[in-house]
């Protein structure tokens, strides 16, 4: 493999590569792909902190919206958000279009940090195609958990068999509205993921990649990485299918009569809003300013390849800026009307 470019680190390495995914893989003949380099290495110009042997390249790369998201990530302060530089890719000399060379999610000190009986997870809907899963008694018939760290081979191994015992203590707690639970879960990373998805407008509850940590033994669960925004601005002017979904716990954390969770998510936002959109919007500019015209080159490449409809970098700043600012006011208006103080 090799690379060079802006933002990057040039050279050349060993290195494994595979197709990734599972709708994105299935539905479109221009594939994602998992990279395992032979040596870990650095490839976004970071330093050695950040080497690493495992990198994705993601087949969205002719949109924003992961990129957007990871400002979104950003913004917020997730305690970790991936990496991503725009590529354009050749395999064996054949050009494959525009991609994302995005950090893969793991446990890394410069990614997941876990210690001692942590834990690295998803609330998955493809667990049957896993070696190792388990399923609560409220989870739906299409979701189970399944990690990424440890590596489980059985769904009997002791780490799974622990896991899945506080797992389905936490989500009883939630479907039975006991404010117990928040001696398990960490409100506060819990809210921002579910804002995120919010201020986003994404669309799909179940497949978006939906991640949880444990960074020891007796911590609590955090919800992330934010991962997966190919359904970004499929909704407008309302909340995101997960925030209202039987099948995942926020509909049920917003209704907790102790309205802690409400209280949370407004106190994050009243924070957050007086310099989102501005925030998001510089940010957007920045982008076209310093890589504008590449893109664009990029985007005409990758249309010749594979067809479609170009859309010029700006025109789509355009658009999602409008967006943004629609579902921003939104959710102004109805998280003004919803804060109630904690009981």
């Amino acid at each position: 493999m090799a690379i060079s470019g802006t933002g990057v680190t040039a050279g050349t390495w060993q290195m494994k590569f595979k197709v990734r995914g599972n709708t994105s893989a299935v539905d479109k003949d221009k594939k994602p792909y998992k990279i395992k380099l032979d040596d870990a290495a650095d490839l976004m110009g970071r330093g050695e902190a950040y080497a690493d042997k495992e990198w994705v390249l993601l087949n969205s790369g002719t949109n924003l919206k992961t990129w957007l998201g990871l400002e979104v990530s950003r913004t917020l302060g997730m305690e970790w958000t991936p990496e991503m530089r725009f590529v354009t890719l050749e395999i064996n000399g054949e050009r494959r279009g525009l991609y994302i060379l995005i950090e893969s999610v793991k446990k890394a000190p410069k990614r997941v940090a876990l210690s001692s009986g942590g834990y690295l997870f998803e609330d998955d809907a493809y667990w049957w195609n896993e070696d190792a899963y388990f399923k609560t008694t409220t989870q739906p018939w299409i979701m189970g958990y399944t990690f990424k760290y440890p590596e489980v081979k059985s769904s009997g191994d002791a780490s799974v068999l622990a896991l899945k015992s506080v797992m389905q203590s936490v989500d009883q707690k939630i479907a039975t509205g006991k404010s117990s639970v928040y001696h398990q879960i960490d409100r506060t990373s819990w809210a921002k993921w579910i804002m995120a998805r919010d201020i986003l407008g994404q669309e799909d509850p179940y497949g978006s990649n939906i991640y949880f940590y444990k960074k020891s033994g007796g911590d609590k669960i955090h919800m992330g990485p934010l991962w997966d925004f190919d359904s970004a601005f499929l909704v407008k002017k309302n909340w995101s299918k997960a925030h209202v979904v039987e099948g995942l716990p926020f509909c049920k954390l917003f209704a907790m009569a102790d309205g802690q969770f409400i209280a949370e998510y407004g106190s994050i936002w009243i924070g957050l809003i007086p310099s989102l959109e501005s925030t998001l919007n510089a940010r957007m500019d920045a982008l076209q300013k310093s890589q504008g015209a590449a893109i664009d080159k990029a985007r005409t490449q990758d249309q010749q390849r594979w067809g479609g409809n170009r859309v010029s970098l700006a025109d789509e700043i355009r658009t999602d800026k409008t967006l943004l600012h629609e579902q921003i006011a939104w959710m102004n208006g109805e998280i003004n009307k919803m804060i109630v103080p904690a009981k």
